[in-house]
């Protein structure tokens, strides 16, 4: 280490250390105590590290090697307790109060476990990769600095990627709303981003309640997206929630496009299973109708429609989406499409890092087409964007459409789904919204199962949907 440590700082907390030889573990329990946390938030903690502790006592092999360490995060960051065998651990009674800092005690947490594993290595003990869990229960009030980090920590990415590839079709980046400030998009227009996509989801705050959300700061947005302008800038919003109605989602998109919005996308709300969401989904018919209103209303103003739930009031508006011949996702849990598979990686954060570390691919599931298969997704993803050419498909594919699929097409014109214009099948009202219904069926059908599995095996040998 090239870092001057002191002996305490090198010993990494307590010398106290059961079965010298064995393989132990470093655990950090990181812990939110900020105001958000009082009543029975905080009591529900400290429960639960009394039977942790409790728990993790009944094994006799966790027992001789689980080294834990206590940290607490609000305004500040305190070492509650540092490393000691889990025999030893105290349980304490946290108390709720001031702000967020989570920033600073991630760092804490690190750092500790750095020095923990020195430690280990020094008494010639072996160790497992070391562990920290946080428990919080909101977003981090950390200062514009962590926001500033993250945007250069981007900037690299992207000239990465640079050394690798031709970018033609500029960068796109999504961001939550307490992210747009002038700092921050300023550094990330430098870094090479051309395209921001903003996850506003409603201005309301009766929706915003309903979803966790807390309320958008709308001048301050205003003031940073007018002083740092984009090629596009893009705002998502939810419908289909209880009791919204057309007049809360025309607020939205009228504010969302006086902000400096030039692109919004208009998206279902869908209740994953893996959620403990108990907001009930909006009846079919209902949310037919608003999706209709929706999108006469957007065209009356002159919001031509990019794809089904977006739309824009400047014709080079536009922001990234999945109808693409082929594209490769880098990252955690990232997707990549070829011409004959389809590749998720992992979810496990730790378990890609690990794979890239080693110079391995991280992915977790691999799907490989066959040539009918292959042409559906195409048409289901490509369709997103409301029309079909033929002569992209002979294109790709090296057959005629109408020969594949002359019989469905003939079929979706007579229901009235479709349109043909020349080589075009452009979709209509009513079109659009059963491709939203059929997308929703196959979302819960299958996207949900297989997030729902990866979420909780690393690389599963296999998934049955």
């Amino acid at each position: 280490m090239s870092e001057q440590l002191t002996m305490e700082e090198f010993m990494g907390g307590s010398t106290s250390i059961n079965s010298f030889g064995e393989q132990h573990l470093a655990c950090v329990l990181l812990l939110d105590t900020s105001g958000s946390m009082s009543g029975d938030s905080i009591k529900n903690l400290n429960s639960a590290i009394a039977r942790f502790k409790e728990n993790v006592n009944r094994d006799p092999i966790a027992r001789n090697r689980v080294d834990v360490a206590i940290v607490s995060f609000n305004t500040g960051v305190e070492v509650v307790s540092d490393f000691m065998p889990i025999t030893d651990m105290p349980t304490p009674e946290l108390v709720a109060w001031g702000r967020t800092d989570m920033a600073a005690g991630i760092q804490t947490a690190i750092d500790m476990v750095k020095r923990r594993t020195a430690f280990y290595q020094s008494l010639g003990t072996p160790c497992h990769k070391p562990w920290i869990f946080m428990i919080t229960d909101g977003v981090s009030t950390s200062n514009y600095q962590d926001m500033l980090d993250a945007a250069n920590r981007i900037k690299e990415i992207i000239d990465a990627l640079g050394e690798h590839f031709i970018i033609t079709e500029g960068i796109g980046l999504e961001l939550h709303p307490d992210n747009v400030t002038v700092e921050t998009l300023q550094t990330l227009k430098e870094a090479g981003v051309t395209k921001i996509s903003i996850g506003i989801q409603s201005f309301s705050d009766k929706y915003q309640k309903i979803l966790g959300r807390k309320t958008v700061d709308t001048a301050a947005m205003a003031a940073a997206l007018a002083a740092v302008p984009f090629e596009t800038v893009s705002m998502d919003f939810i419908f289909a929630l209880p009791g919204q109605t057309f007049e809360d989602l025309r607020a939205d998109i009228d504010a969302a496009f006086s902000l400096g919005a030039n692109h919004v996308a208009i998206y279902p709300f869908i209740d994953f299973t893996f959620t403990d969401s108990s907001v009930a989904a909006m009846p079919k018919r209902e949310k037919r109708e608003l999706l209709d209103a929706i999108t006469r209303y957007c065209m009356s103003r002159g919001y031509p429609r990019s794809s089904i739930w977006t739309f824009s009031n400047e014709p080079n508006a536009s922001y990234s989406s999945m109808t693409r011949d082929n594209f490769l996702g880098f990252g955690c849990s990232a997707t990549s499409l070829f011409k004959e598979q389809f590749k998720i990686n992992t979810f496990d954060i730790d378990s890609y890092c690990e794979r890239i570390g080693s110079g391995s691919l991280a992915t977790a599931l691999t799907l490989r087409f066959t040539m009918r298969q292959r042409m559906v997704y195409w048409l289901f993803w490509t369709a997103y964007s409301t029309r079909v050419n033929a002569d992209d498909f002979e294109a790709f594919f090296g057959v005629p459409l109408k020969k594949m699929y002359g019989m469905e097409l003939w079929l979706a014109k007579r229901l009235g789904f479709v349109t043909e214009h020349g080589s075009t099948y452009e979709m209509t009202l009513k079109g659009a919204f059963f491709y939203h219904y059929y997308e929703n069926f196959y979302t819960l059908s299958y996207i949900d199962k297989m997030w729902g599995i990866l979420r909780e095996e690393a690389f599963p040998e296999s998934i049955e949907l």
